[in-house]
């Protein structure tokens, strides 16, 4: 009696071993990490182009803390201006068009200065705050989405444009 029921028992065991594990499937609203280049222009009284990077993590589908790092003028060397910010975006919870918007706050190592003539430029060096506020809308297309925003930064008295490309690289 004792050898069927221990015979019983590991026949149980091991089939509950070797049981297939159920797979998890991803939620909508599990978190995913966004991945974004940008490129646009900043404007106080004439069009200066940006280039920009954000990375940030995307939680309940539709608020996504995130970090940018921005360039102004990228290739201009030493006449270059940068920021890096912490951003708090949300968007809405559409499958494949979204509403987006953003707000961000940081710090830029330089501000280009204009001559009223605006033949030259001249760099103010000191870190400053950055602080910038925007709203756009994207396409998605399966993992990836294209995107357009507009934005000021009030505190350097300059408007934002970009167009954006992005994956969401993991998760939901």
């Amino acid at each position: 009696m004792h050898a069927f029921r221990a015979v019983a028992l590991v026949s149980l065991v091991s089939t509950a071993t070797l049981a297939e594990p159920e797979q998890r499937k991803d939620l909508p609203d599990d978190p995913k990490l966004e991945l974004e280049v940008s490129a646009g222009a900043t404007a106080r009284t004439e069009l200066t182009p940006t280039v920009s990077a954000r990375i940030g993590v995307d939680f309940w589908n539709w608020f996504t803390p995130s970090v940018r790092v921005l360039s102004v003028a990228p290739w201009a060397g030493t006449q270059s201006a940068w920021a890096i910010q912490a951003e708090l975006r949300g968007h809405t919870k559409g499958s494949l068009l979204q509403l987006t918007g953003g707000l961000g706050l940081g710090l830029a190592t330089a501000n280009v200065l204009r001559s009223d003539a605006g033949l030259d430029a001249s760099l103010a060096r000191p870190a400053q705050p950055w602080l910038t506020g925007d709203l756009g809308a994207r396409l998605l297309l399966g993992p990836f989405f294209l995107g357009v925003s507009v934005g000021a930064a009030p505190l350097q008295q300059q408007w934002l444009g970009s167009l954006n490309l992005g994956v969401i690289a993991f998760g939901g």
